[in-house]
């Protein structure tokens, strides 16, 4: 009787978990509708990642700074996640920062745009980032998806990074990336949640298992490219970053829905991109133009607002810039 139990257990947990998830997909697919997405237009693209990544193009970055955090962005990450799609999903938090900062009463000092980073202002970094990293993580969960909160306890560590200069103090540039635990919490059906703290040792090397590491301040715009560089550019389909003007602006302030990599320095250049637009574009040409990256001939940089993640990602349309190799 104890063996019969015991071999109809799992049968009936697989079956429990099979019929959740459907119960999932199903709210999921309700909630696409009612931002007035088409459920078929919807499925078509669902079958077409589901065969991109059955041609190995298995994962997708969100790219997201702690601005832009909202109810509703978590909602559509969770919806992703209730679809079977998990993002990894890298995130920053500059306005926690200064607001944390602030609070504290300490100036904040930059150098060509970086925060320069002694060992007090890294604390409060680390705290403010702790804070955004389990904000989007929970919020994930709380709206029905699967999110794991990747920050610095030791396995979990995600980021290798070395000192960027002597003059900006604890700021790193990754060095390496923690692939098996990034890459297993995808497989294990979950989206996990990166911060943007990289940690490396004196002689800026990869550490070996156990070994003390210093934790260093890396900006996020960074840490998309060293997954796609550590993890196997091959493997990645798009970067997905989310920003509050949702695209970038032509002249007139209408969304320029596509842009190729080669048209990027002729925009600037006109003064079609501007400001906090151009560090961001240059990355993706940058990213699209690496002559090192095997980057597939499908891979694409997505800009959206929060709000229209799931429109980017399930409409023919989009609803943001599209910005692709040629």
């Amino acid at each position: 009787m104890t063996e019969i139990y015991t071999r109809a257990e799992p049968k009936g947990i697989e079956q429990a978990k099979e019929y959740l998830k459907a119960l999932k997909f199903k709210e999921a697919m309700a909630y696409v509708q009612s931002l007035g997405i088409p459920k078929a237009e919807a499925e078509a693209h669902l079958e077409q990642w589901d065969h991109q990544k059955w041609t190995g193009l298995e994962f997708m970055i969100i790219k997201l700074s702690g601005g832009v955090l909202s109810d509703t962005l978590l909602e559509q990450i969770a919806t992703l996640n209730k679809l079977g799609t998990y993002p990894m999903v890298v995130h920053g938090g500059g306005k926690q920062i200064d607001d944390l900062l602030a609070e504290k009463r300490i100036p904040t000092k930059k150098v060509k745009g970086q925060r320069v980073t002694d060992e007090e202002t890294l604390k409060l970094v680390i705290k403010a980032l702790k804070g955004v990293n389990y904000q989007i993580a929970e919020g994930i969960e709380k709206y029905g998806g699967n999110a794991v909160s990747i920050e610095s306890y030791a396995h979990m560590c995600a980021l290798y990074a070395k000192q960027l200069s002597k003059e900006l103090k604890f700021v790193g540039e990754p060095i390496g990336l923690n692939s098996p635990v990034l890459v297993g919490t995808v497989k294990d059906g979950a989206s996990p949640i990166i911060w943007s703290i990289g940690y490396g040792t004196a002689n800026c090397e990869v550490p070996a298992h156990g070994l003390l590491m210093h934790p260093y301040n890396v900006n996020a715009d960074y840490v998309p490219n060293a997954l796609i560089k550590y993890i196997g550019s091959s493997k990645f389909a798009k970067l997905i970053c989310i920003t509050p003007p949702g695209g970038i602006l032509d002249k007139d302030g209408q969304i320029i829905s596509h842009i190729k990599a080669s048209e990027i320095v002729q925009l600037i250049e006109n003064g079609t991109i501007t400001d906090g637009a151009v560090p961001k574009l240059l990355q993706a040409k940058e990213l699209l133009q690496d002559k090192s990256l095997a980057l597939d001939h499908r891979f694409k940089v997505q800009i959206v607002s929060p709000d229209k993640l799931l429109h980017e990602v399930l409409t023919h349309k989009g609803a943001g810039t599209e910005i692709v190799k040629a």
